[in-house]
């Protein structure tokens, strides 16, 4: 295993804080997208009370993001509230091996956001996939990362088929967040969906449907639900006994999620 850059340890050594252990049994963990690196911290601030062992803040890297912006926000995260996992989300992977060989320890996980316009080779073949997500993995190995994939569903594969699709594509991912946000509107679809992908998946893989919460009427988020429909879609997977969901939003829908996490956990 290669060390990761020197530089990039000694600037976050004095962030060596364990995260806490474990996971409270019954409840949906959630990861939460921070789309722009920009803004990360200062929303990072407002969201973290509200989450616990288990659940994720997920940093987005855009195509000009640098890395000394994300390192400096992952630094700032977790020196503040170090409980919640921080995950970094990647546009395939080239980015993947631009950013691995510096990120601190106390990041495990990197993501590609895999989906046309992302990723110059992109194909919805499963082979093709597969063979994209085995790049992915060696290339995290290298520094002691693990991959977990949020794939557009929609594109992959036709919905009777995707299970099959990402299990052929996934074998060896341990985590897919997969973007299901496109049937928020339609609950049944959804569900349906969701429990299609789980039966199509090994059982150590671990599946977190994705909801986009915001505002339909927003061009940038055409995919996005209500307040009240992302609530019953996560109360309806949890009661069909997903672990986890990928809640998406922009920036600008943080005081929502706020809303949104206050009426799932309390204030």
């Amino acid at each position: 295993m290669i060390r990761r850059s020197a530089a990039a340890l000694a600037l976050l050594a004095a962030l060596a804080l364990p995260a806490r252990a474990g996971a409270a049994p019954g409840r949906l963990h959630l990861a939460i997208p921070l789309e722009r690196i920009s803004l990360a911290v200062a929303q990072a601030a407002r969201l973290a009370p509200h989450l616990g062992p288990g659940d994720a803040l997920v940093l987005v890297l855009g195509p000009r993001d640098s890395l000394w912006r994300l390192l400096v926000a992952l630094d700032r995260i977790h020196r503040r509230d170090p409980v919640p996992t921080l995950m970094v989300l990647a546009r395939g992977t080239a980015q993947i091996r631009r950013v691995a060989p510096v990120l601190p320890p106390f990041v495990h996980w990197v993501g590609d956001d895999y989906e046309p316009g992302y990723e110059p080779g992109f194909s919805p073949r499963p082979q093709a996939v597969a063979h994209e997500f085995l790049a992915d993995t060696r290339a995290l190995a290298l520094f002691g990362l693990r991959l977990f994939v949020a794939p557009a569903v929609d594109v992959l594969s036709s919905p009777a088929r995707v299970g099959w699709t990402l299990t052929q594509a996934a074998r060896r991912v341990p985590w897919i967040m997969p973007q299901t946000q496109y049937l928020s509107r339609r609950p049944r679809h959804f569900l349906a969906l969701a429990q299609r992908l789980v039966r199509g998946s090994p059982p150590r893989i671990r599946i977190w449907p994705e909801v986009t919460l915001g505002s339909p009427l927003d061009p940038r988020t055409p995919n996005a639900a209500s307040l009240d429909r992302v609530r019953r879609d996560l109360a309806e997977l949890r009661s069909h006994g997903f672990a986890g969901a990928l809640l998406w939003h922009r920036p600008s829908s943080v005081q929502e999620v706020l809303t949104l996490l206050v009426q799932m956990r309390g204030p």
